[in-house]
C-alpha cells in the first residue's frame, strides 16, 4: 500500500470526524468513491493506520458555522471551512464554491 494520501483538503484531511458527527463515519467519502474518485480510499486508511488526525467541531460557532455553510456546500468542504476559519488554519480545497466561500469568510 502506498502511504501517502492525496490532497483532497489541507484541513479536510483532519476534520474527518466531523463528517462521522454529521454524517456517519465515511459517508461522505464514501460518496467520493461511489463517484470514481477511488484515491479516496486511502484517507480512512490513513486515519486508521494514524497518519491523519481526525479533529471534530469543538467550539458552538464552529458547529453554528458549519450548518450555515452546510446549506451550499459539502459536509467535507463546510466541515474544513468552519475549524479553518474558527482556528485560524489556512484551507485549501479543489472545490471553486468552497474556496470562494472561504475567500467570503475571510472580509
Amino acid at each position: 500500500m502506498n502511504d501517502t494520501v492525496p490532497p483532497v483538503s489541507i484541513v479536510g484531511l483532519i476534520v474527518l470526524s466531523a463528517l462521522a458527527t454529521c454524517s456517519g463515519r465515511n459517508a461522505e467519502i464514501l460518496k467520493g468513491i461511489r463517484a470514481g474518485h477511488g484515491g479516496l480510499t486511502a484517507i480512512p486508511e490513513a486515519v486508521e493506520a494514524g497518519r491523519l488526525t481526525e479533529v471534530p467541531l469543538i467550539s458552538r460557532k464552529e458547529k453554528i458555522l458549519f450548518e450555515s455553510l452546510s446549506i451550499s456546500l459539502g459536509l467535507g468542504e463546510a466541515s474544513s471551512l468552519a475549524v479553518a476559519a474558527c482556528r485560524g488554519f489556512r484551507f485549501a480545497s479543489d472545490d471553486q464554491a468552497a474556496r470562494r466561500t472561504a475567500l467570503s469568510l475571510r472580509s
